[in-house]
């Protein structure tokens, strides 16, 4: 039989034999050996698994977890999303606007983003009415309308049947979901059959329905789930775990944070003698006799009162470190999950909330922007819908930008372009009046109408009327002159006439103040006239439709476009 040292001896070559191949050990100091190191023995191992009930009650008692699970979904359709067409047609989109706005889409791709961070799936069921019973695949040729949406998480949808063809674009996804809609408190079997008997239990094929699968995992691990992703929340559960732990210990530290402590000589032998009732007594009197008004009166040869602070020093430090782990984990910055600001010299978290929007962007991107544009094709294909099932050729999901500029920060990008523009019209790239032609688009004018106007401003020679008094004196033709004199100057004359830079912005600046309301359409066209080399007739084409039931709005004297500087006239 083997000695105990022999046996050790034994182990430990054992050990040695299992140490690992692709690290780095030291035989002496006993760094990455299983027999010193205690490090060598952390492994991965897999935790329990959060049950769905748990999940649901964080979710609705915990604020941390309602801030987790709403804050990226919220951010990413604050401002909802539109339809673009290309070329623009006013009447369709707002015929789509109000067709989102009957499904409450906007709000049901929010609670669907909700319950997939939640439960780790969630879909929407579209009642798309195209005269199949749902669990058959959508024909699209035969939509009429799409008649609803409703939101159900995980726990209502489970996979019926897959796709299981390898050569399909779609295999190993679900084909059919079975959707059992079982309020909370009935789960038991009867109830679920008493449900099914009443039409609570249906098949729904995936063409109607608009599918988010919850957080990445690998194929496999989708046929235990069964089909669907992981709850993020549930990733989140042990910083979370940690991060309330933290308050809460530091909450009963506060409790505690002062505590009076009562020196009595001779307590033993008091209570052994005189029993408990005395010392009790003399502690509730000396309690009830403190505070900051009253002093507290002991014995000075046989008692003591003083107070022991609890040292908090570290401990807003812990608490940061525990936030700044957790916010790590939900990938989105501190500032937003603790919603307060950022300190410290000139920190103004601008950087962090950039970061924020860009990863939101890209989100928005690759998982959002498809399912809503699946949605809004089906809009525009029902022959109920705003368009009789015609598909415009050029259309797309638009949503609006997550980062708002400040005044200052528009008004600095204005005049970076507007550098741009001089440099490139100095270099010869564009010309003037394309700038002035996109500037007056920004504006809001019409330009749709302004090709007459173009034209005129490229030659603006062209159709003047020269009323110049050398022009009065040009001298007449005479009978039999093969060619007509040349009026003295008419060189000179005719680059006169033409609008440099500075007259074709100083045309647009009043075309914009009729635009705004400043001045009254005939004013504008006066002033055109007496300014530039341009008959009333050109005024007239140059300023379209623009300013035609012109309304006063009361624009303050500093505000009034100053006279526009005329250049080269005589």
């Amino acid at each position: 039989m083997p000695t105990p040292k022999e046996l050790a001896l034994k182990l430990a070559a054992t050990v040695r034999g299992a140490l690992r191949s692709d690290g780095w050990s030291n035989a002496v100091t006993g760094l990455g050996t299983y027999e010193r190191d205690k490090v060598m023995s952390a492994r991965v191992s897999r935790t329990a698994a959060v049950g769905d009930d748990e999940l649901q009650e964080l979710y609705e008692t915990d604020d941390i977890a309602g801030v987790l699970a709403e804050t990226e979904a919220e951010d990413m359709l604050r401002d909802g999303f539109s339809l673009s067409v290309t070329p623009d047609d006013p009447d369709v989109t707002q015929a789509v606007q109000s067709e989102c706005e009957r499904l409450e889409l906007v709000q049901k791709f929010t609670d669907a983003l909700v319950w997939e961070f939640v439960y780790g799936g969630s879909a929407i069921v579209l009642g798309l009415d195209d005269g199949l019973p749902p669990e058959a695949p959508l024909d699209i040729e035969r939509l009429r309308g799409v008649r609803f949406a409703n939101v159900l998480d995980r726990r209502d949808l489970t996979p019926q049947y897959w796709y299981t063809d390898p050569r399909a674009p779609k295999y190993g996804r679900p084909a059919v979901y079975r959707v059992v809609y079982t309020p909370r408190g009935q789960g038991t079997l009867e109830e679920v059959a008493k449900a099914a008997a009443t039409n609570r239990v249906m098949s729904v094929h995936e063409s109607r329905m608009i599918v988010f699968p919850g957080s990445r995992i690998s194929p496999r691990s989708r046929t235990y789930t069964p089909g669907w992703g992981v709850s993020r929340l549930a990733r989140l559960y042990g910083p979370m775990r940690a991060f309330a732990s933290n308050w809460q210990a530091v909450e009963n530290l506060m409790v505690d944070a002062s505590q009076g402590v009562f020196k009595l000589r001779g307590l033993m032998d008091a209570i052994s003698q005189k029993g408990s009732d005395v010392v009790e007594t003399r502690m509730r009197l000396l309690d009830m006799s403190r505070s900051v008004a009253r002093a507290i009166v002991v014995d000075a040869d046989s008692e003591e009162f003083e107070r022991k602070d609890t040292t908090l020093s570290g401990l807003p430090d812990l608490l940061d470190r525990t936030a700044q782990r957790l916010a790590a984990g939900a990938r989105m910055p501190v500032t937003k999950l603790m919603g307060m600001s950022p300190s410290g010299l000139n920190a103004t978290g601008e950087s962090d909330t950039r970061n924020w929007y860009d990863a939101l962007a890209a989100q928005r991107t690759k998982r959002l922007e498809p399912r809503v544009r699946r949605v809004l094709q089906l809009l525009l294909r029902s022959k109920d819908g705003p368009t009789r099932g015609v598909e415009p050729e050029k259309w797309s999901v638009h949503f609006p930008p997550l980062w708002q500029p400040t005044q200052l920060e528009a008004a600095q990008a204005s005049a970076t372009q507007t550098q741009s523009d001089v440099a490139l019209i100095q270099a010869g790239v564009i010309v003037p009046e394309e700038v002035a032609m996109r500037r007056a688009q920004e504006l809001g004018i019409e330009v749709d109408s302004r090709e007459a106007e173009l034209a005129l401003l490229r030659d603006p020679t062209a159709g003047v009327t020269n009323t110049s008094p050398s022009s009065a004196t040009t001298p007449p033709v005479a009978s039999g002159d093969p060619t007509p004199p040349t009026p003295a100057g008419g060189a000179e004359k005719a680059a006169d006439t033409a609008l440099n830079g500075a007259q074709v912005s100083s045309l647009l600046e009043v075309v914009a103040s009729v635009a705004r309301g400043a001045l009254p359409r005939e004013t504008g066209v006066e002033i055109i006239t007496a300014a530039f080399p341009v008959s009333r007739e050109q005024a007239e084409k140059i300023m379209g439709t623009v300013g035609r039931g012109f309304v006063s709005s009361e624009v303050a004297p500093s505000a009034q476009p100053a006279a526009p500087a005329v250049t080269g006239a005589e």
